[in-house]
């Protein structure tokens, strides 16, 4: 039976757990990568999408649902969106952490 509610305890509340909080699951390799990639990306100060795709791109990253590693604009918008639906299906389906 799935609980309906998170019972909070001094387990629950340690850091590590709470880096999680929102997960419904792990992120597989390829996200992890991508996550990866993109905060090294973005503390070297590239914001501009277009660049992200190139330094993606330039990376060779894996894109998490296409398989793809020519990144342009459109596919990294494609693999956000879609990444983020997937976790939050996950998060819908097994609640509070991964």
């Amino acid at each position: 039976m799935k609980k309906e509610f998170v019972e909070l305890n001094a387990e629950s509340l340690h850091s590590s757990n709470l880096a999680h909080q929102s997960q419904g699951r792990d992120l597989d390799t390829n996200e992890k990568a991508l996550a990866k990639a993109l905060m090294s990306i973005f503390e070297n100060g590239v914001h501009d999408f277009k660049d992200v795709a190139a330094a993606l791109s330039s990376m060779k990253v894996i894109a998490p649902r296409s398989g793809l590693k020519d990144w342009t604009i459109d596919l990294l918008n494609e693999e956000l969106i879609e990444t983020n639906n997937q976790l939050d299906l996950a998060y819908k389906e097994n609640g509070f952490g991964a």
